[in-house]
């Protein structure tokens, strides 16, 4: 009797596609990990041609990674991955006709993007400016109301929200007769809280009115002390 031999089992050999070498071959190559290379064929960051088998990839001999030919100063062409698309429409967004982007004008003034933003948001900003998805685009002589005041120009009026509150306080009708707290205080060589505290316990001689969060008060007031 003769022992029957075990069967092995043998492996399909999957048909490479004709130009291409597998991915292992082709980041050996290019002294790469295989999975950074996949990750760069996934991502689409890479010129030449790929072409998934399965679960193997195959990728052209002459296939490299963006941020290589950048490095060696090489044109890099327009790819197909998803960040790339993302980032080509993004960059396709028109922006309003005579506006430049924020961080352009950031760079211009020597100020952090975020920081420009912020002022921009808060409307302490002279000049056109227009939001646009999540940009935000701004006119070429936008300046912040702080750096005009420091070079000794005038500030024009905004529309911010701040802003708008404090013009609006500032319209406030000060009463017949009264000046500010504040003005008051000055006046007696005292801090403004304290002469609030005063007038609030009634330790003050003098005429004295409340009008929304500001205290106005008679020429002539004066503490009890």
């Amino acid at each position: 009797m003769t022992e029957e031999q075990p069967r092995t089992r043998r492996r399909r050999r999957r048909k490479v596609p004709p130009g291409l070498v597998p991915l292992a071959q082709r980041a050996g190559e290019l002294g790469m990990k295989v999975a950074a290379l996949r990750r760069y064929v996934k991502l689409g960051t890479v010129t030449g041609d790929h072409q998934q088998v399965g679960n193997r990839i195959y990728v052209g001999q002459d296939l490299d990674v963006l941020r290589r030919r950048r490095r060696r100063g090489e044109a890099a062409p327009a790819t197909t991955g998803r960040r790339t698309a993302a980032r080509r429409k993004t960059a396709e967004t028109k922006a309003p006709p005579g506006l430049v982007p924020l961080a352009q004008r950031a760079g211009e003034l020597g100020m952090k993007v975020a920081a420009l933003r912020r002022y921009v948001k808060l409307g302490t900003v002279t000049g056109d400016h227009q939001q646009v998805g999540n940009r935000i685009y701004v006119g070429q002589e936008l300046d912040v109301l702080r750096r005009r005041r420091r070079r000794g120009e005038a500030a024009p009026a905004t529309t911010g929200r701040r802003t708008a509150a404090r013009r609006k306080t500032a319209e406030t009708k000060v009463p017949p007769g009264l000046v500010s707290l504040a003005q008051r205080a000055g006046e007696l060589g005292m801090k403004v809280a304290a002469l609030r505290r005063y007038v609030k316990l009634g330790t003050v001689t003098g005429d004295h009115q409340q009008v929304g969060n500001r205290i106005y008060v008679g020429q002539d007031l004066d503490v009890l002390r």
